[in-house]
């Protein structure tokens, strides 16, 4: 299953947002031993500044989202650590958009 997350960035605060995401991209292995002990088995984001503020768009897949963000939650990885806090940093709000369409409830096979 799919999970799409929007959160409000800090406009004060894209820089930082994108030097966090340039430093996980380049600790490769240690984003995927997180990934797995969460039960993720694809994570992308998205940023959209044409907005204001601007919008981080986190796009997840697991079996089990609510299992996946328990396992981040309580992780005390220090790469996730240091996640927590940088999203904690740059964050305005937690976005909830109205969902127009889902293809695969719609149309089931």
């Amino acid at each position: 299953m799919i999970k799409i997350s929007f959160i409000t960035v800090n406009p004060a605060k894209v820089d930082k947002l994108r030097q966090w995401m340039k430093e996980a991209s380049s600790r490769k292995k240690e984003v995927l031993e997180t990934l797995k002990a969460e039960g993720i088995k694809h994570e992308i984001v998205y940023l959209l500044e044409r907005s204001v503020p601007p919008i981080l768009i986190y796009a997840t897949e697991s079996e089990d989202h609510e299992k996946a963000r328990a396992a981040f939650k309580e992780s005390k990885f220090p790469i996730d650590e240091q996640h927590k806090g940088v999203m904690r940093e740059i964050t305005l709000d937690f976005l909830t958009p109205e969902k127009l369409l889902d293809a695969l409830t719609c149309f089931p096979s």
